[in-house]
């Protein structure tokens, strides 16, 4: 899906959120973003996929469909300029939302799918991208894999998140 929707010319970036992209251990729906200046477009090109059995709600800037399997798909089109605060804000999770938003409201600012923003003026503080939204609010960016509301918000004010494991981390029998 995100490779279909991707290929578009309307589409300056795709992907996938929620749960999905936090890696939960199950997965209710899926969360897809896109970031375009024709949202119309790749709202025509979504329902018209193969998959799609029935549309649930088609909006300019939001669609909700169902597959033949009975899973639930929702595509969100933002601008550009929008992409990192939806896709900070689509990936989640609830709780982890609900921590940053306090934290922006401690700042006397905004945070929401399309922006963080001064409270009173409407400034766009940060907007483009999930780590000058982070930044902003004085924290390291955290992996979505960790979005959990287990305590890696005050991890990442102290600096202190752990490191992820990668590929040189993991041994076989004949190391």
């Amino acid at each position: 899906l995100v490779a279909e929707l991707g290929a578009m010319d309307e589409v300056e970036a795709a992907l996938y959120c929620g749960s999905l992209r936090r890696f939960s251990e199950t997965i209710g729906d899926l969360d897809l973003l896109v970031s375009s200046s024709a949202p119309a477009a790749v709202m025509e090109r979504f329902v018209a996929m193969p998959l799609v059995d029935q549309v649930i709600v088609r909006g300019a800037t939001k669609t909700s469909v169902l597959t033949h399997r009975g899973l639930q798909i929702d595509l969100r089109v933002v601008g550009r300029e929008q992409l990192g605060a939806a896709s900070l804000y689509f990936t989640g999770s609830k709780a982890h939302n609900i921590k940053l938003r306090q934290r922006a409201l401690e700042r006397g600012w905004l945070l929401n799918e399309y922006a963080l923003e001064e409270a009173g003026s409407g400034r766009v503080i940060a907007a483009d991208s999930e780590a000058a939204i982070y930044q902003a609010l004085g924290l390291c960016w955290i992996p979505p894999e960790l979005r959990e509301d287990t305590g890696e918000i005050e991890r990442a004010a102290e600096g202190r998140l752990p490191r992820a494991l990668s590929e040189g981390d993991l041994l076989g029998d004949l190391h």
